[in-house]
């Protein structure tokens, strides 16, 4: 590193500089002396030439004699810094004058008497007096100039010494610094070789002096070599650690290796097993259905009934499995789409509402009003959560009510939350058990004697899908008394899209409604709501205690098992007067004849179809009070033209499956057994729809469809919806399936009512296929 000044320039400028500064202090000092002793040496002179030149006048002033006076001053002319004098007589006139070119005048008149200083002359003024009294005056003015050629005498002559003596010290500093320079200078190049080259073998030659720098080389001697040793201790621990990071890396990276493929084999072995479980079960699931559509025995449709049911509960558990699964390998994601909060929550109840009905458990969705219509968020995991939830609070109730609630409410930082609520009235969970059964694989019950059964994985899989949808999944239960499961969710509404239309709260004032519900909770629910639209609301359990009430009543709502009461069918006719709403459970039948309903609505019951029914009835009423008819006979639409579908399919079972459901619908079927023969069948003939399964053998059902939209391209023949029919149900696999040119996406085991939106959605023949259904197998 090159230096800007080195240490011996550094320390001989330091003594110049220290010796000039002494230097010029002192001469500064003796200058002003001697300039100060000289001017009051002069002043002196002059004071004792005017007190001589005064004697000598005194007699010329005493006898007028004017020459005399004038001759004494001219012996002033001796004198080369006296440049003039005036002497005045006894009236201060002047006598006699003497002045050099210099001088430009003298006053007339006798000035005061003492010495003056006035810039470059001083000028001394003295009385002539004798023994009587003061007969004069006498002024000298004298030139100090002369004492500044002293002053550039004395400045040069200093000059000249402040010169030598800067030489002789630089001189002097640099020999005397030659011991001290020489080894530091030696030991500044060899700590500069020492970093430069790393080479710690660098040694200055003993010192054999014993003062500071001879310690200094010492102990820098002794410093490099213990640097070097550490050195090279560091080197061999680096390379140790070196070849130890590499070891590790390499065992890490084996690891990640191991763990990536352990991985993707438990997604590979996933996404078979899905396959695998699911394409038996869709024969299962497809015959029974099939076989259901068909004239069987009272006894033989139990059977078939029971191997459906059991079918179902088998996919469920296959179902938790598979989407634990999923959520512990990080493959399950939610979607953010706009879809109807009140769809997905008749979704779920409808779902499990014959469960409920068969095990006489009352059902309740008590919405509040005002909710959104339409929300954004994933409607499939929200309703699978829900379905987990309500089969979970009537697995563990066995009288009573499982009720759904939802509402509005704010979260920590004041943002819109949309709550849920699963309420029950089972057998409760201890504390001590409360947070462990959102454990995988566990239960309140965990003993070999427990009463109900399951895997122990709904409680988990709903309290990770709630935690991806954004909110927490908690619970708070009464050992013996039931059990409530909330969860909110970050409320995202569509912009632009309305809320839910709800009846304004006097809707029905003054109208008198009777509700006999022998099921409090939708008893209680009912008459809130009904309440809350202004209408006067009496509420009784049984028929026995309603006849005093049904007098004047607007509208009476009935449960199923009132309107199977003898006393109903007896005394209704004449002491309903308004308009009778049917209550029914899933499990009951419609009636018919003088004792139904004036119209029927199917528990779990809907705000809006409650609000619609006693709507239309009060209407009713009012404009046709004696009119009798209550239903209306819809029109029979014609049957559409045939449609021609062609099912690629490599399985036989689940050839026969889907080929019975489309043959029910009326529709022609072509199957082919792999995608080489669809591609080919296509090819030949036209088609409405294709339904390509994903794996099959020789041609894949992706390189089907890849080659069917490439001739479509090439021919320009029209493209055909192809709908991808699939036991792959993992996280993405609906996303491949489109992408690579399909239209539509349904997943093994196929049911009927998948099929039949998954048609409708395409547009093929919806109204045959409604009919289809309606007609008696």
């Amino acid at each position: 590193m090159a230096l800007r000044f080195s240490l011996r320039q550094r320390l001989t400028l330091i003594l110049i500089a220290s010796s000039a500064s002494g230097l010029v202090l002192t001469g500064a000092g003796l200058v002003a002396y001697d300039t100060t002793t000289a001017r009051a040496q002069l002043v002196q002179q002059i004071e004792g030439v005017t007190h001589l030149v005064a004697s000598n006048t005194d007699a010329a002033l005493t006898f007028g004699d004017a020459d005399a006076a004038q001759v004494t001053l001219s012996s002033l002319e001796a004198r080369d810094d006296v440049i003039g004098a005036a002497l005045y007589g006894r009236d201060s006139s002047m006598v006699a004058v003497h002045r050099t070119a210099s001088l430009a005048h003298l006053p007339s008149t006798a000035p005061m008497a003492g010495t003056l200083v006035e810039g470059s002359t001083v000028r001394v003024v003295r009385d002539i007096c004798n023994e009587g009294g003061c007969v004069g005056r006498l002024l000298v003015v004298a030139d100090l100039r002369l004492l500044q050629a002293r002053l550039r005498g004395m400045l040069a002559i200093f000059g000249a010494v402040f010169v030598v003596s800067l030489a002789l010290a630089w001189a002097l500093g640099a020999l005397m610094q030659r011991p001290v320079i020489t080894p530091l200078r030696q030991l500044s190049e060899a700590a500069a070789e020492v970093s430069r080259s790393r080479r710690f073998d660098v040694a200055l030659p003993a010192a054999t002096r014993g003062d500071e720098v001879g310690v200094l080389v010492t102990a820098f001697n002794d410093m490099v070599r213990e640097i070097g040793s550490l050195y090279g201790e560091v080197r061999r621990h680096r390379d140790g650690l070196e070849q130890t990071i590499q070891l590790r890396t390499s065992e890490l990276r084996e690891a990640k290796e191991r763990a990536e493929a352990a991985n993707r084999y438990k997604s590979e072995f996933l996404a078979n097993m899905s396959h695998e479980i699911r394409t038996p079960m869709n024969g299962v699931l497809g015959m029974t259905e099939l076989a259901l559509e068909t004239d069987l025995a009272p006894l033989q449709r139990d059977y078939v009934e029971t191997i459906r049911r059991s079918a179902e509960s088998l996919l469920s558990v296959i179902d938790d499995v598979l989407d634990f699964s999923k959520i512990e390998a990080g493959r399950l994601d939610v979607e953010v789409v706009p879809f109807t909060l009140s769809a997905a929550v008749d979704d779920a109840l409808g779902a499990l509402a014959v469960r409920a009905h068969q095990r006489g458990l009352d059902l309740v969705c008590d919405p509040a009003p005002g909710l959104p219509d339409t929300i954004l968020g994933d409607q499939g995991r929200l309703r699978q959560v829900l379905i987990n939830l309500l089969g979970n609070a009537m697995k563990f109730t066995r009288t009573g009510s499982v009720q759904l609630q939802v509402r509005l409410g704010q979260g920590p930082v004041g943002d819109a939350r949309l709550c849920f609520a699963v309420k029950d009235t089972g057998v409760g969970i201890p504390p001590d058990r409360q947070q462990a059964i959102f454990e995988a694989f566990t239960q309140a019950d965990g003993s070999t004697t427990r009463v109900f059964g399951g895997t122990g994985l709904g409680l988990t899989i709903s309290a990770r899908l709630v935690s991806l949808m954004g909110g927490a999944l908690s619970v708070e239960s009464v050992e013996g008394q039931g059990s409530t499961f909330s969860f909110d969710l970050p409320l995202l509404v569509a912009p632009g899209l309305p809320r839910t239309h709800d009846l304004p709260p006097t809707t029905f004032a003054g109208r008198r409604i009777v509700v006999i519900d022998a099921q409090e909770a939708s008893r209680d629910v009912l008459a809130r709501w009904l309440r809350g639209w202004g209408a006067d609301v009496a509420v009784v359990p049984t028929v026995d205690e309603a006849w005093t009430l049904l007098e004047g009543a607007a509208c009476v709502f009935v449960d199923g098992r009132t309107l199977e009461d003898p006393r109903w069918h007896r005394r209704a006719a004449a002491d309903v007067g308004g308009g009778v709403v049917g209550m029914l459970t899933t499990a009951d039948a419609p009636r018919a004849g003088g004792a139904a309903p004036t119209s029927t609505l199917v528990k779990p019951l809907r705000r809006a179809a409650v609000a619609a029914a006693v709507s239309a009835m009060l209407d009713v009423a009012r404009t046709r009070p004696h009119d009798t008819e209550r239903t209306t006979v819809p029109v029979r639409q014609a049957l559409p033209p045939l449609v021609r579908v062609l099912v690629a399919e490599d399985n036989v079972v689940n050839q026969r499956v889907v080929q019975g459901m489309l043959r029910a619908r009326s529709c022609e079927v072509i199957v082919a057994n792999n995608g080489r023969e669809a591609v080919d069948a296509w090819q030949r003939s036209i088609f409405d729809v294709v339904f390509m399964d994903v794996q099959m053998p020789e041609m894949d059902g992706f390189e089907a469809v890849a080659a069917i939209r490439a001739a479509e391209r090439t021919s320009g023949r029209p493209r055909v919806p192809i709908v991808a029919l699939t036991a792959h149900a993992m996280t993405g696999d609906a996303e491949r399936c489109l992408a690579a040119g399909m239209d539509g996406y349904l997943s093994k085991p196929l049911r009927r009512g998948a099929l039949d939106e998954e048609m409708q959605r395409l547009g093929l023949d919806p109204a045959g296929m409604a009919q289809a259904r309606s007609r008696p197998a």
